[in-house]
């Protein structure tokens, strides 16, 4: 692997491990194109390349994930009881998902597919108008299941965490 390539990943790294630790959010649609990139400029066949960077992806995101959930949870900003049930259901339907991707869908396809969600997560975040919350948030373990599965099948299939 090229030095130039080496920076561009740890640069990549960075602003994902940022993205996760400020935002809560994943990086994966940060690093997912990085890596595609990079990948396919090693004369990696394209649909490797995808599945590259899908499983790597979702490799990196999981440490830096749990280091900044410890970071939110010393803070009091993690509701373990819906962390845990959100992630075991998240984490099978991910296996679920990533079989999905591995077995049934060439990488070309998965691309179109994760283009196809990062758009509209986009327009959604820019349409969306969060609601006014006077409650405290449902207890209850069916919803959070009815959530977690397919957001893990999601995640399983795109590479996303």
């Amino acid at each position: 692997m090229e030095l130039a390539s080496i920076v561009v990943l740890v640069i990549t790294g960075v602003i994902v491990g940022l993205s996760q630790g400020l935002l809560g959010i994943g990086g994966a649609f940060i690093m997912v194109p990085v890596m595609v990139g990079i990948f396919t400029g090693m004369d990696i066949p394209t649909d490797l390349a995808v599945r590259l960077a899908f499983g790597t992806s979702l490799m990196v995101v999981f440490p830096t994930a749990v280091c900044s959930s410890f970071a939110h949870h010393r803070r009091g900003a993690v509701w373990w009881k819906a962390a845990v049930v959100l992630g075991a259901v998240g984490a099978a339907g991910a296996l679920l998902g990533a079989t999905l991707t591995s077995q049934f869908l060439s990488g070309s396809t998965a691309k179109v597919i994760f283009g196809a969600v990062a758009m509209l997560g986009g327009i959604r975040l820019i349409v969306w108008r969060p609601p006014d919350v006077a409650k405290e948030p449902e207890d209850n373990p069916l919803v959070w299941t009815g959530w977690g599965l397919p957001l893990g099948v999601f995640s399983g299939l795109l590479g996303i965490g």
